[in-house]
Formats: C-alpha cells, structure tokens, sequence
C-alpha cells in the first residue's frame, strides 16, 4: 500500500470527511493529525513485527478517572497488506492490545469509531471479540440558513441554576441505543449518572452553547447541547 493508498483509507476517519469535496484532502489531514499526536505523545502506536500494519490508541484521562477504571479508544487501524492480510494481523495487534491494557489492571474498557467504509479493521475487531455497541448516522443540510420556520419557540442558555434539574432530565430521559446504554459493560444506573455529569459540564463549559427551553417559569425539562468545530 502506497502512501495515496493510505491516505484513501484515512479518509473516512476524518470527523469531515461528509463536508469534504475532496477525499484526498481528508485523509492526508488525518494521517497529519495522528502524526502530530504521536509526536506529542498523545497517541501510542502498536505494529507488527514486518511494520506494515499499525494501530494508533490513547489513554482518555477524565474518562479514566471518572469511572475509576483505565479507558482507552483506538483512533486508526493502518495497513499495507491487502483486505485478508490485514485483517489477520489487526486481530494479532489487537490481541497484543489488550494484554498490554490487561497488565495495567484487571478492569479496563477499550472502544474504537469506525466508519463504515473501514472494511479491514470492522473484520479486525469482530473476529478478535470486539462487538458492536452503537451505529449513527450523519446528516447534513447546508440549505438550513435559507430554510423559514413557521413557528420559533424561546430558547435561552443553560444556567448553572438548572444544573440539578438538567442532572435529573439527562439521567432520567434514558436512550436505550446511546454507547454507554446499549453497552452491558456498563449498568443503567452507571450510564444513567455519566450523562447527567455530561449535561453538567456542558453547561459548566464543556460545551460552547447549551440551550434549554423558555416558554415558561418552569425549570427546563430539556436541554441541547452543540460544540462549534473552527476547521
């Protein structure tokens, strides 16, 4: 596999690749993305012994200590040998992975997002024991500032004064088929709290807007919350 090659099967792992014209583009500014987080050291890289196969992962340290265990995400799964190839040597890396997470501690938990397109490493995970837990589906709409609302509804900003109530809508307004519920490594209840504490930090900052309803007095019995992305 070339380095066009590589770039090719980066580009569906670029969080625009549905904005991008341009494929190639993409994929050259997420190999670029993965080298500078490897350079930096926030992006470890497993390969097999001829080097023609990778995979990037990280250690995610506010999830880590949030739920007390070690959480990792495996970013990018890169190969130069062809579908059948790779697929036996990710399930290699993989496995090697996870003996080194498990020597850190007895519990861990390990994800990766994939596209859909990822056909090698989608066969790498499934055939090593990894399972599925959530799709989604991007949609875009670049005619939205042309479109006219018939009705508008009040909206104003999250306060730190509907933290609590906005705690209890997140916790108790339960998706069966988010990643942390349709997960059975986690209970409901574990699940249940992480999103309360999400929609906590949006409000606290972690977010750049949160949103929630103003039609009345009442406390918000909903809230929305969008992080703007400069690229």
């Amino acid at each position: 596999m070339n380095n066009v090659s590589h770039v090719k099967a980066a580009a569906p792992f670029h969080f625009l690749n549905f904005l991008t014209r341009n494929s190639d583009t993409a994929g050259q500014e997420e190999l670029n993305r993965l080298a500078c987080a490897v350079e930096q050291s926030e992006i470890q890289v497993l390969e097999n012994e001829a080097g023609d196969t990778r995979i990037f992962f990280r250690r995610l340290d506010w999830d880590s200590d949030y739920f007390g265990i070690n959480v990792y995400r495996v970013d990018f799964l890169q190969s130069a040998l062809d579908l059948a190839k790779a697929v036996n040597e990710y399930r290699q890396i993989l496995s090697e992975l996870i003996e080194k997470i498990r020597s850190l501690g007895p519990k861990f938990h390990v994800f990766a997002e994939l596209p859909c397109e990822a056909l090698g490493p989608i066969q790498g995970l499934t055939s090593t024991g990894w399972r599925m837990v959530e799709t989604r589906l991007t949609y875009y709409n670049d005619r939205v500032r042309n479109y006219e609302f018939s009705n508008r509804f009040k909206v104003r900003r999250g306060l730190e004064s509907d933290i609590a109530n906005i705690r209890s809508v997140a916790a108790n307004s339960r998706n069966v088929f988010d990643r942390f519920h349709a997960d059975f490594y986690f209970s409901e209840e574990v699940a249940d709290q992480y999103l309360a504490t999400f929609a906590e930090n949006s409000i606290r900052g972690f977010a750049d807007i949160t949103l929630v309803p103003a039609s009345d007095e009442k406390p918000p019995n909903a809230f929305l919350t969008a992080s703007y992305i400069p690229d």
